[in-house]
C-alpha cells in the first residue's frame, strides 16, 4: 500500500497510512526516505507542511528533514538537467 502511494505521488496519502497502520518506529525508518523524496517534488509551503507532520512519525528533527529535502530536490533538479 505505502509503495503504491509513493508511485502516485501522494505524499498525504503516504504519511498518514503509515501513521493509522501503526506501523513500529523501528521499522518506519526505512519508509524515510521515500517520504523525503515524495516531499521533494512538492511546493515549498507544502513542504512545510508535510515535514511538520512527518515528525510525528519519524521522530526527526525539522532540520535534518530539511536538510534532507534540499539534498533531494538538488539531486533530482541536477539528473533532470542531463
Amino acid at each position: 500500500m505505502l509503495e503504491q502511494m509513493a508511485t502516485e505521488q501522494d505524499p498525504w496519502g503516504f504519511i498518514e497510512t503509515l501513521d493509522n497502520r501503526n506501523v513500529p518506529p523501528p521499522q518506519r525508518h526505512r519508509f524515510y526516505e521515500m517520504f523525503i523524496t515524495l516531499v521533494a517534488t512538492r511546493p515549498r509551503h507544502e513542504q512545510d507542511n508535510l515535514l511538520s507532520r512527518g515528525t510525528t512519525v519519524f521522530g526527526y528533527r525539522m532540520d535534518t528533514a530539511r536538510r534532507d529535502v534540499a539534498a533531494r530536490a538538488q539531486t533530482a533538479g541536477s539528473a533532470v538537467r542531463i
